[in-house]
């Protein structure tokens, strides 16, 4: 016998904890991320300014999706555009970081 009738029932932390869990983002491991760095070079319209399709929000898009079905084939992983958009910005940053160490 269910004592939940209906989703208001549950406490809100509940909910939360459910939305948090189902949302959480992928952690790349090591061959997850060189992976993804190969995938995203066979994509020039995702960094490539002077691509003519650099600047097509659908496009970009649809690399990104491309990009996570690949990795799903071949690693047998889920990601989403968010988790390679996100991953891809922290590699450009911590890259950045690293050739400033370098030059001071």
């Amino acid at each position: 016998m269910s004592y939940v009738k209906n989703l208001s029932d549950i406490p809100i932390l509940f909910k939360i904890f459910t939305y948090c869990a189902d949302t959480m983002p992928f952690q790349f491991d090591r061959k997850a991320t060189e992976r993804l760095i190969i995938l995203y070079e066979q994509h020039p319209n995702l960094y490539d300014i002077t691509s003519t399709n650099y600047k097509n929000k659908v496009m970009r898009t649809e690399s990104y999706r491309e990009i996570a079905a690949d990795m799903k084939k071949e690693l047998n992983i889920h990601v989403t555009y968010h988790d390679i958009n996100k991953k891809i910005n922290n590699l450009r940053t911590q890259y950045f970081v690293e050739t400033n160490k370098i030059k001071k």
